[in-house]
């Protein structure tokens, strides 16, 4: 997960635009959303000696796209996972005024493909079905198709497999195992539910950031912990002037700002 380049220069004209309306000192500025970039928001608008803000969210919670979950003694993340790139990259420049808060992930590290019942395919396999997936993603041939992705992924794959003798030690289970897993692959990487519900000829406008695309969170309290790193960033600004009380959701949540993905009883609540 990572903001968009323009999201500080947002915050600058924010700034610049309410110091100016009706010459106010200290106007009451309303943030559309708790997630990562509201909270943010309203800490460099603590910053900048702002404090009448309030924070609108319509969800039952706080954190947007950043769901860390407690699961047993550890944690899972049900949204934003890893950290993706470090040039450009707002949370990794964040995270990084902290000491080891973020590691490389075993992800990008040899990493090997396991069958269900625990034989892990053999590496030159791997590497020949990966290189048939890439070059079908990439394929010019894809711009044109007026199908789903999947439908042009398994159609191209298949005839490939079929036809191309430099595929005969594939077997069968195999190649269907594989086709799965590169159907997860893409569900991982872009965000979408089914490789059938996205048009072949989709193009995806993410623009990759220079540096390790799969950073982990070093810590039990995994990605809300920058969450908390922007709580900190506030708190250590607005210590003497009080604390954002205003973070209204679904339910009234009042209280100070501060990373977390907990459930909070609910109430109907109206905006004071």
């Amino acid at each position: 997960m990572k903001y968009h380049p323009k999201f500080r220069h947002f915050i600058v004209c924010l700034l610049t635009t309410i110091s100016l309306v009706n010459g106010a000192r200290n106007p009451r500025v309303v943030v559309i959303g708790a997630g990562a970039a509201g909270l943010a928001t309203a800490s460099r608008l603590y910053q900048g000696g702002i404090t009448n803000v309030t924070i609108l969210e319509a969800s039952q919670r706080v954190g947007g796209r950043i769901r860390t979950t407690p699961f047993g003694a550890g944690i899972v993340e049900l949204g934003a996972q890893w950290c993706h790139g470090e040039k450009g990259n707002v949370v990794y420049e964040l995270a990084s005024a902290y000491p080891d808060q973020l590691k490389a992930s075993i992800i990008v590290e040899d990493a090997s493909l396991i069958q269900s019942n625990g034989v892990r395919i053999d590496d030159e396999l791997v590497e020949k079905l990966s290189s048939l997936a890439e070059q079908i993603s990439e394929s010019e041939d894809r711009m044109s198709y007026a199908g789903s992705l999947g439908d042009f992924f398994t159609e191209t794959y298949w005839q490939r497999l079929q036809t191309d003798a430099g595929f005969s030690d594939v077997s069968h289970e195999l190649a269907e195992q594989f086709l799965v897993y590169c159907h997860n692959r893409g569900r991982g990487d872009s965000a979408y539910d089914s490789w059938y519900d996205v048009a072949a000829n989709e193009t995806d406008s993410y623009q990759e950031t220079e540096g390790n695309q799969a950073l982990a969170w070093n810590s039990r309290t995994g990605y809300s912990t920058i969450l908390d790193i922007v709580s900190v960033m506030y708190h250590y600004r607005a210590s003497s002037k009080g604390h954002i009380s205003n973070i209204y959701c679904s339910f009234q949540l009042i209280g100070k700002l501060r990373g977390s993905s907990k459930q909070h009883k609910s109430n109907k609540s109206t905006i004071k």
